[in-house]
């Protein structure tokens, strides 16, 4: 017998569980305490393996979220820096096909491969 201290655990449980423990057991030979042991070892080690599965879905879908959170934000900033440039320009006439459109729509295209870039 091991060295750590044993505890003992109660449990109300029908009449067709406590034959079934006594199969198994009987048929493993094994006692009913270590059928009941080896049971609840199995039954906590799925259960932490749920929990990590869990875990591990939540994790995606935050950094899903921040990834596109970054994004969202990367557009506000090229949309201040559009209007800045705007107000710089003194609102005058500016055609998208000019200089500063090619250069908004660099940045844009910047922003949306560094969204795509961290999803990967």
């Amino acid at each position: 017998m091991s060295r750590e201290r044993k505890r003992w655990i109660s449990a109300e449980v029908d009449a067709g569980l406590v034959a079934q423990l006594e199969r198994e057991a009987f048929a493993r030979g094994i006692s009913r305490s270590e059928a009941v042991r080896r049971a609840l070892l199995s039954w906590t080690s799925e259960a932490m393996e749920e929990d990590e599965e869990r875990i591990t879905r939540a994790e995606a879908k935050h950094r899903q979220l921040m990834n596109r959170l970054d994004f969202v934000a990367g557009m506000i900033r090229e949309q201040d820096r559009r209007l800045e440039l705007f107000a710089g320009r003194g609102g005058g006439p500016g055609t998208e096909d000019g200089p500063s459109g090619a250069t908004e729509r660099g940045a844009l295209a910047e922003a949306r491969k560094r969204a795509r870039r961290r999803t990967e």
